[in-house]
């Protein structure tokens, strides 16, 4: 499938920031089920974009700008060819080795109550590859679609509802505790235009490799999804971390267009129609 991505992240400071630096993971790498054909990210300041790997091998453009900063523009757009893989993770760099996934974090610690639901949602398991198919399956029947939990699994599961990231860590937390490595992989999915970078799971199953298990949709990674980066949870893999000296608070305003077609330059947004779209960020 032939995917063009136009991704824009606004951050309105007020008072201006005296400066900024920055870290984006909005470059996808190639790898068996995407190619890139053309791609770019740009700032909308004087400063330079210094492109590195980070430890789990993701690509990263590091920036630091000097202000006044009332708005900070970062975009990453181009055209990317995906395929289907069923699910298949292969031909991307693995600088770790799988039992370092599963390693549980604050926002993936399996409590007591998840833990019982991932053991009894894969009871019957014939295989381990049946494990994380029936784990994915339960969780789409019992988790429904919400705003953000504001924290980790423990939080989404008690809620019984969560966005995709939330969705993505109840899935890593379920299969971690069930002996299965995983990991979260952020990116774009194509059912979900307008939407945030969406998340879902990568789970290691030994014979097979890492399969990518959207519990969000209850499918397997497809050429629907572009893979942005992978890490232990979604702090490793946030598409843009920045941090201010002199700010008092910030919004974050997101757009993004995920097409068949190639998509033109947003339209620009005045400063009040971005606030009262804008996302609040801690």
């Amino acid at each position: 499938m032939r995917l063009f991505v136009r991704h824009e992240i606004a951050l309105l400071l007020a008072p201006p920031a005296k400066s900024a630096i920055g870290v984006a993971r909005l470059q996808p790498r190639a790898c068996d089920s995407q190619q890139v054909a053309r791609w770019s990210v740009d700032l909308d300041h004087d400063c330079a974009l210094s492109a590195r790997a980070d430890a789990y091998g993701n690509a990263c453009q590091a920036f630091h700008a000097e202000g006044p900063l009332e708005r900070l523009t970062i975009t990453a757009s181009g055209e990317v060819s995906t395929f289907d893989t069923a699910g298949l993770v292969r031909g991307t760099n693995e600088p770790f080795p799988t039992e370092l996934f599963l390693r549980e974090t604050a926002l993936t610690t399996a409590d007591a109550a998840l833990r019982s639901f991932a053991a009894r949602a894969t009871a019957s398991a014939r295989s381990l590859l049946d494990k994380p198919h029936m784990l994915m399956r339960a969780l789409s029947a019992t988790v429904a679609p919400g705003p953000a939990s504001g924290g980790g699994a423990g939080r989404a599961f008690a809620a019984r509802a969560g966005d995709a990231r939330d969705v993505a860590h109840l899935m890593i937390a379920g299969a971690r505790s069930v002996g299965l490595p995983a990991r979260i992989a952020a990116g774009y999915l194509i059912e979900a235009p307008g939407r945030d970078t969406h998340a879902w799971a990568e789970i290691f199953v030994e014979g097979h490799g890492w399969i990518g298990f959207d519990a969000t949709i209850c499918l397997c990674m497809h050429e629907g999804h572009v893979a942005l980066a992978r890490g232990l949870d979604f702090s490793d893999v946030d598409p843009l971390r920045t941090a201010f000296h002199g700010r008092g608070a910030f919004r974050r305003v997101t757009r993004l267009a995920v097409s068949r077609e190639e998509i033109a330059a947003f339209a620009p947004a005045d400063a009040a129609a971005a606030q009262a779209a804008a996302q609040s960020q801690s």
